[in-house]
């Protein structure tokens, strides 16, 4: 390698027959005989070459061309839009600006927030093709890199739209070009971390590989099942992208294991299961939101783009599944870094503002993991929460999001979070925290550990008895029915609210076992875990769920009795052996 002032040389020289030096020198544009070729290029570091030349040697597929960095599909105005219209669009995406067509979908212009900006408030009815740029650069797939950098450095263009057979293919940014450029000019060193992926979540992923190969696909790992690999968590659930079309390749690995798949084609997603994993598909795409909280309108983009879509850094990195970089970690926004330091951290200032139901997730996983919002993501999270977004955010993607937190092991810090950021104020009419209330919930954490141990085949979601003891001064009824709880916990909430204080009340009086058991009985277990809340209460309630209910009698004694007679006997009978056998403390 030869520098000359902006040129660098590059000469390979090989042994006939044993080395094709002209092979290794197409990746650059140059060429030759095997045994000896050159290339010359403009602007390109020494450094930056020598980077790449020993990627290349090594196997590697480094970006060098327009096609390896572009956005794609592009995203474009229509110029017969309307300003207003179009610094809507923008802002949506978080753009600084875009390509613009007409009617025909031909490429006719380049325009900038900036520009509309300025002209917004005198024109917002004037159309975008009176204020876009009418000359500008192309590039096409094929171009290198390095003719994007020059064209952006020379010419003062923050995007450059990529052409191929006279129709739009792509958009390449200032920001995609500095990324790529900082990998090709570090020292020699791999670029990006490997990740070993659990093995049979590599099976799987070897299948998508495959299939995307066939289809002329990309494919990848992406959020939560990324995070959870690189924290050494179990994997149940998978989540797979796709450049091209997540759609086609969930159909294609169904047939190959011979199961289900339910397509949801409005957002490009598909749902399958396989062994005890669940899988998604999806195509990549952006989302824009029409207003805070509201379901987001999906469009296909570039993986860039998806990863850009998602709400915290440590849910936005991917992991190829492709052969050529199989396990290779994606990081474009220090995901890894944040998961090092124990962070949450928003992608971009509006996060909050766009999707408010991102502040019950960031609390979620804050409890979860034992993290910490970063400074400026809980600087967005209180000014979102003084504009009370929560109360016009989606109802049932608010309840929805709610209720994972519910089944979370760790929910009582993801509660005391709650509390901390006045979240549960916002989401239940009349709801007030108090010293009480935060004491019962602890004590409710001691009766449901003590329970775990020692009834462990008995399944409960412990999480709606919280819920219920949270809900206890105000009218939850509403609440549960718009959450979707299950009958027994509505049911519970009744009883719990209406006969809790006269049972308590019994049992407080209860002298014998017979009589604890008669002020216990028709009652429910998740009832009795709630009353034990009151620790002077629970050695009662303990005998009573290991012992008393479970006191079987000798009915041989009783063989000329029938029915209700029956019954009668071996209850008294019962009874008599409870304050014969045990002694209440």
């Amino acid at each position: 390698i030869v520098s000359v002032s902006s040129k660098t040389y590059l000469f390979g020289r090989g042994l006939k027959g044993r080395f094709d030096t002209s092979k290794i020198l197409e990746a650059f544009g140059g060429g030759g005989h095997s045994f000896a070729s050159a290339v010359k290029l403009e602007n390109v570091s020494a450094e930056r070459l020598k980077t790449l030349l020993v990627q290349i040697l090594k196997g590697e597929d480094p970006a060098i061309r327009v096609k390896d960095v572009m956005n794609y599909p592009p995203f474009a105005l229509r110029e017969d839009m309307t300003v207003e219209e179009a610094l809507i669009s923008l802002a949506e995406r978080n753009f600084a600006g875009a390509p613009v067509l007409d009617q025909e979908g031909r490429l006719v212009g380049v325009v900038y927030k900036k520009v509309l900006l300025k002209v917004a408030k005198l024109f917002p009815s004037k159309q975008v093709k009176d204020f876009m740029r009418t000359q500008f650069h192309t590039l096409s797939p094929e171009d290198f890199v390095w003719d994007a950098e020059a064209i952006l450095s020379t010419y003062g263009e923050k995007l450059i739209p990529v052409v191929e057979d006279q129709k739009l293919v792509g958009v390449i940014t200032r920001l995609d070009l500095m990324q790529t450029l900082i990998k090709q000019t570090e020292p020699l060193k791999p670029s990006h971390r490997k990740v070993q992926l659990p093995k049979e979540v590599e099976e799987l992923s070897r299948v998508v590989e495959k299939i995307c190969q066939e289809l002329g696909f990309k494919g990848y790992l992406v959020g939560g099942v990324v995070r959870d690999i690189l924290m050494g968590r179990r994997i149940w659930d998978l989540d797979f992208v796709v450049e091209g079309d997540g759609l086609k390749v969930a159909e294609r690995f169904a047939q190959h294991y011979g199961v289900n798949v339910h397509p949801f084609p409005e957002f490009g997603t598909a749902h399958l299961k396989v062994g005890d994993f669940k899988i998604e598909f999806a195509t990549t795409r952006r989302e824009t939101y029409p207003y805070p909280g509201a379901y987001p309108v999906v469009e296909p983009a570039s993986l860039k783009e998806d990863l850009f879509r998602r709400d915290f850094t440590i849910n936005a990195m991917a992991i190829s599944v492709m052969e050529e970089d199989f396990g290779t970690l994606i990081d474009y926004f220090g995901g890894l870094r944040d998961l090092k330091d124990k962070l949450i951290r928003i992608l971009h200032p509006l996060s909050f503002v766009e999707d408010p139901v991102r502040i019950l997730r960031a609390l979620r996983f804050a409890g979860r993991f034992d993290f910490k919002p970063s400074k400026n993501t809980e600087k967005a999270m209180l000014n979102a929460l003084s504009m009370h977004l929560l109360k016009h955010a989606s109802r049932g993607r608010l309840l929805k999001e709610l209720t994972l937190a519910f089944r979370e092991e760790k929910l009582l810090d993801i509660l005391k979070l709650y509390r901390q950021y006045k979240v549960l104020e916002e989401l239940i009419d009349g709801f007030q925290w108090s010293q009480d209330l935060e004491l019962k919930l602890e004590k409710l954490k001691e009766v449901l550990s003590w329970h775990k141990i020692e009834f462990p085949d008995k399944k409960l979601e412990y999480g709606w008895l919280y819920l219920v003891i949270l809900l206890e001064k105000v009218r939850g009824e509403e609440f549960l029915r718009d959450m979707s709880a299950p009958a027994w916990v509505r049911e519970l909430y009744h009883t719990y609210k209406e006969q809790a204080k006269e049972v308590i009340r019994k049992l407080h009086q209860a002298k014998k076992p017979s009589e604890a058991y008669l002020t216990l009985k028709g009652f429910n277990e998740p009832f009795y875990l709630l009353l034990a809340i009151e620790e002077s209460l629970r050695p009662k309630i303990v005998l009573h769920m290991e012992k008393l209910s479970k006191l079987k009698v000798d009915v041989s004694k009783f063989a000329g009795l029938k029915g209700k007679e029956l019954g009668r006997a071996i209850e008294n009978e019962k009874l008599r052996l409870m304050d014969e056998t045990f002694t209440l403390t």
